[in-house]
């Protein structure tokens, strides 16, 4: 399973909780997957948005479970998850104003950490045959 935080409206909004690992929460921009500890190579395994960037993905196993914790990109969740994008172009007054909370905290996200490298997009591994 993985979780993005897009937007909170506090501190300690977002905090996920795993059998066998410790409350890990999320500030906007921040996301975590989460595996058994069997299933999880490697993040490029279990990554379920392979569209989305990502950088400074942190791995955690412990007690047979795997943890994944990352910045994500949010202009790259938009792009790539439909709903999201649908939001931006609502003509619900609620959705529109819920949009732009999103886009608000997308800014301030880029700008405070634009220092920390850049995104990438995460994909699974192509197997080849050998000969």
């Amino acid at each position: 399973v993985s979780v993005f935080n897009l937007h909170d409206n506090a501190a300690g909004s977002v905090v996920v909780q795993a059998n066998g690992i410790k409350a890990i929460t999320l500030t906007p921009g921040r996301h975590v997957s989460v595996a058994s500890a069997h299933q999880a190579i490697d993040f490029a395994y279990i990554n379920q948005v392979r569209k989305i960037g990502y950088r400074g993905i942190k791995a955690n196993t412990s007690n047979g479970v795997a943890t994944y914790v990352s910045d994500f990109s949010i202009p790259s969740a938009i792009s790539a998850v439909k709903p999201l994008k649908a939001m931006f172009r609502s003509n619900d007054k609620q959705v529109k104003a819920l949009a732009n909370q999103l886009l608000k905290t997308s800014v301030v996200v880029t700008q405070s950490t634009s220092g920390s490298g850049v995104y990438e997009q995460v994909a699974k591994p192509k197997l080849t045959a050998m000969r």
